[in-house]
């Protein structure tokens, strides 16, 4: 009678451990979201707007010539 007791008692014992384990896993989980979601890109660096001519300004000087040959052209 009290081997039964003794293996429900370590039956009960491994699952309460195994629940626990999950318990603990899905609590960080959800922690790692909330953290994630409070974390705003924006805040920690603010949004730079491109002005008008950056790409013209970034072109080489055959780029350059070559635009300008097309111009002439047309």
């Amino acid at each position: 009678m009290f081997r039964m007791l003794k293996k429900k008692a370590m039956r009960y014992l491994l699952l309460l451990a195994i629940k626990g384990c999950f318990v603990i896993s899905a609590t960080a989980q959800r922690e790692a979201k909330t953290n994630q979601q409070t974390l705003d890109s924006l805040r920690v660096q603010p949004l730079h707007i491109v002005p008008e001519n950056y790409y013209s300004s970034k072109l080489g000087f055959m780029c350059k010539k070559e635009i300008q040959m097309e111009r002439h052209s047309l």
